[in-house]
């Protein structure tokens, strides 16, 4: 889309003010348009903290202009509303409480810790359900939720996810795989500590778990004075 205009304006939707943008692409049979649509919304929010209501990409020269090349957003809101606009690819956010749309086929959660990543993105996202390959912007998500998904899911999964990380992995099959193998390090981590431990002498073991709980102290000492 670069290098292409784009017009946004303003529609009330379910009684409020949201924003909608109609965007051109050139050469879109060159394209996934459900990935440039995400990228798009990513971009959008991310250079202005706007959360799209309705995304629709149209082709070059679809958007009303004046004869010296201004673009007319009024009469490209009016299209949009008219439902005038041939467009090549339309996304709609979904209103809360309602099931995500058919994107794919759903497919439900196969373990304990997808059910558990399912019902915790339902409950942020304000969904029935979630499918474990379903895309967490196709869902309406965005910087903001995804901050409250990974505070919610740190203390209940006891694994720490980092936004940036959880934003990589935009589906909870992709999420889960990380966090498995997050479990799995850790444990192997914690298997070798124990089998070091059982090398040593008393001395030796009891010399090493202080050092550790100095070291863990002096890291939330420094946490507190930052904070």
């Amino acid at each position: 889309v670069r290098g292409c205009c784009g017009a946004a304006f303003p529609v009330e939707v379910r009684g409020r003010e949201r924003v909608v943008l109609v965007h051109e692409v050139a050469r879109p049979n060159r394209f996934d348009l459900a990935e440039v649509a995400r990228l798009v919304r990513w971009e959008v929010l991310d250079a202005h903290d706007v959360v799209l209501d309705h995304l629709v990409l149209v082709r070059r020269g679809t958007i009303p202009k004046t004869t010296s090349g201004k673009i007319q957003r009024g009469a490209c809101r009016e299209r949009f509303l008219a439902h005038e606009l041939d467009s090549l690819f339309c996304w709609k956010a979904i209103p809360s409480g309602r099931s995500a749309p058919a994107v794919q086929p759903y497919q439900a959660p196969r373990t304990p810790l997808e059910e558990s990543l399912a019902a915790t993105w339902a409950e942020v996202l304000g969904l029935e359900r979630v499918g474990i390959h379903d895309h967490f912007l196709d869902l309406g998500g965005h910087s903001l939720l995804a901050a409250q998904l990974a505070n919610r899911l740190s203390p209940r999964l006891g694994v720490e996810i980092p936004l940036r990380e959880l934003l990589e992995r935009p589906t909870i099959a992709a999420l889960a795989e990380l966090i498995e193998r997050r479990e799995a390090e850790q444990f192997d981590r914690e298997q070798a500590f124990l089998g070091q431990l059982e090398t040593m002498s008393d001395e030796e073991a009891q010399a090493l778990l202080s050092q550790l709980a100095r070291g863990e102290a002096a890291s939330d000492n420094q946490d507190t004075t930052t904070s």
